[in-house]
């Protein structure tokens, strides 16, 4: 889909616990960050639909297992109406995902067990940018 990346991230080892990269300035595709925020998401749930006017998303799943589906609402887009869906998650495919603004996402635990999502986007939240989406509004796609 045109403007999404997906950049697998580094898990060190260590004999106490391992350590899950995220994050890194130095090779950011984009560096802002508005803020960085942890969403819970429960086992056999659905988190849908996001979309932003204004906010990039950069997620990854430490912990959990989850689906993420992402639709290109962008009318100008070469990929205008494609829809992709990423499993990530530590056990799978410890990567994060960058999601441009005019993509609508969401997302469905796959795990046994609640799931979390890390996203650090470029700008701090604000309802004011969001476009409500109902599944009713994305007819084509069911988790």
């Amino acid at each position: 889909m045109d403007g999404v990346f997906l950049i697998p991230l580094k898990e060190i080892q260590n004999p106490n616990g391992n350590i899950l990269h995220f994050i890194k300035l130095d090779d950011l595709l984009y560096p802002e960050i508005g803020e960085v925020y942890f969403s819970e998401i429960l086992p056999g749930c659905t988190k849908a639909w996001k979309l932003h006017k204004m906010q990039s998303q950069r997620i990854c799943i430490p912990i959990g297992l989850v689906k993420v589906c992402l639709i290109d609402l962008r009318e100008e887009s070469l990929t205008y109406k494609k829809i992709d869906d990423f499993i990530l998650g530590r056990s799978v495919n410890h990567s994060l995902l960058y999601i441009p603004t005019g993509i609508a996402y969401g997302y469905k635990c796959l795990s046994n067990t609640p799931s979390l999502i890390a996203n650090a986007p470029d700008i701090p939240h604000d309802p004011k940018e969001q476009i409500p989406l109902y599944e009713k509004d994305l007819p084509f796609y069911s988790f």
